[in-house]
């Protein structure tokens, strides 16, 4: 998949392979901008545009690394490192 700088009108390319991500989900689902805490560890790939700098992550694999309820989630974080993001994706 190509991904375009809408900016620069320049195609995104890659600046590092196998990132990790940490999806967050509400602790308060009536209140989704409440508190938020760990729900699935994704890796995917760093693009970055050569022209502004600025990175997106993509490719991500078909299923998570882990999700929040699995007895090896505390474990995949201790190895993975330190995360490229996490995100709460509320509106």
């Amino acid at each position: 998949m190509m991904i375009v700088c809408t900016k620069c009108q320049k195609f995104f390319h890659p600046k590092k392979n196998g990132v990790y991500i940490e999806e967050l989900m509400p602790t308060n689902t009536r209140n989704p901008r409440s508190e938020w805490e760990s729900y699935k560890l994704w890796t995917g790939d760093a693009l970055e545009c050569r022209s502004c700098g600025h990175e997106v992550i993509a490719g991500f694999a078909f299923q998570p690394l882990s999700e929040h309820y699995k007895h090896d989630y505390a474990v995949w974080l201790e190895r993975v490192g330190p995360l490229r993001a996490r995100v709460d994706d509320c509106p």
